[in-house]
């Protein structure tokens, strides 16, 4: 009986160690992810002196208007037409990230480890860092996006490069990578 007690508390304890394990690969991804998309859009920025998205030449892209060359993303919705939205299709039109160029709406975001999506925009990072356009990632736990964080930047929910949409104590948190 003692021998059938350690080897399922082996199990147990392998089971869990793998649960782990999981979780840290996830949140490597999500990462991995977000810091591709941030060099995908300075790389943009490199090619053509301007953001993807806001971009205010067009270059004859079926479907992208072009932006109003501010500077700054504009949008962070899953609404089509916004800044935000054309910046994943001039991404893909110029071959920087893959998929279809001719995908508008919600089903272009790519998906997270944690299935959610990945989208762009703009907002103020606070005293410090002031406005920057960001890799946002919506549907985290407060629990994973406050590791995230913590591994990543200050694990601060409004502080640093990293930021959250609400505290960390909240189910759920949009997060905001700084590009």
């Amino acid at each position: 009986m003692a021998i059938v007690l350690v080897i399922g508390g082996m199990m147990l304890g392998a089971v869990m160690k793998g649960q782990g394990m999981i979780e840290n690969f996830r949140a490597k991804k999500l990462i991995t992810d977000i810091e591709s998309i941030s060099i995908a859009c300075l790389t943009y920025l490199n090619m053509y002196n301007a953001l993807p998205g806001d971009d205010s030449t067009n270059h004859g892209w079926a479907g992208v208007t072009g932006g109003n060359g501010d500077g700054w993303i504009e949008g962070g919705t899953e609404k089509d037409g916004i800044e935000a939205q054309e910046a994943w299709q001039a991404l893909r039109r110029t071959g920087i990230l893959r998929g279809n160029p001719a995908a508008a709406g919600a089903v272009q975001l790519p998906v997270t480890p944690y299935g959610g999506r990945y989208y762009l925009g703009n907002r103020s990072f606070g005293a410090g860092v002031g406005k920057r356009n960001y890799v946002g990632v919506n549907n985290l736990t407060g629990l994973i996006a406050e590791s995230i964080d913590i591994k990543y930047d200050d694990g601060i929910y409004n502080t640093g490069s990293i930021h959250a949409s609400d505290p960390y104590s909240q189910d759920t948190v949009d997060l905001y990578y700084s590009i």
